[in-house]
């Protein structure tokens, strides 16, 4: 998703994610924060690439507001300002990166690069607990293990005796 008051940014980028090599898909695009905030709730969006300043709700606000529902949406600011204490606030607010005005394309790529790494990263971990669950919901329904007492038995993996222990 896209948000930014500047129509030319949204379209710089729009165009920009196209080109990535990826399937990259743009759900949704607009020019302000609380506009953004609604899209965020309906689509829930895995990245967000918005401005820091925007009339009605600032980009910074969205971000904070946007994790209290979806605590994996990631995020990058672009922003035409320089000022530390933007950055630190978007850091601090869990934002990947902040990317300064112009864009430069092949920066805007590594970020893309580096996202899209991390959600893999995370949804392969995502996989692997919910296998974990199932082994034990499995075991508990067969009853196949005493849980007071057999639970570091040899029968069974390493995962599977720290989860149940």
């Amino acid at each position: 998703m896209i948000i930014d008051d500047e129509e030319n940014i949204r379209f710089l980028l729009c165009n920009f994610l196209k080109k990535f090599e990826s399937e990259l898909q743009i759900v949704g695009t607009c020019d302000n924060g609380e506009e953004g905030l609604e899209l965020c709730k309906k689509l829930s969006p895995d990245l967000i690439i918005s401005d820091i300043r925007m009339p009605k709700m600032s980009g910074l606000e969205l971000l904070r507001k946007v994790r209290e529902t979806n605590k994996n949406c990631f995020c990058i600011f672009v922003s035409a300002y320089t000022e530390f204490s933007y950055v630190h606030e978007a850091i601090k607010n869990g934002a990947v990166d902040y990317i300064l005005k112009p864009i430069q394309e092949e920066e805007l790529y590594k970020i893309i690069r580096k996202v899209i790494g991390e959600w893999k990263k995370n949804r392969n971990e995502k996989e692997k607990v919910k296998l974990l669950q199932s082994e034990v919901k499995k075991l508990k329904k067969e009853k196949q293990i005493d849980y007071k007492s057999n639970y570091d038995s040899e029968k069974y993996s390493k995962s599977i005796r720290n989860v149940l222990s």
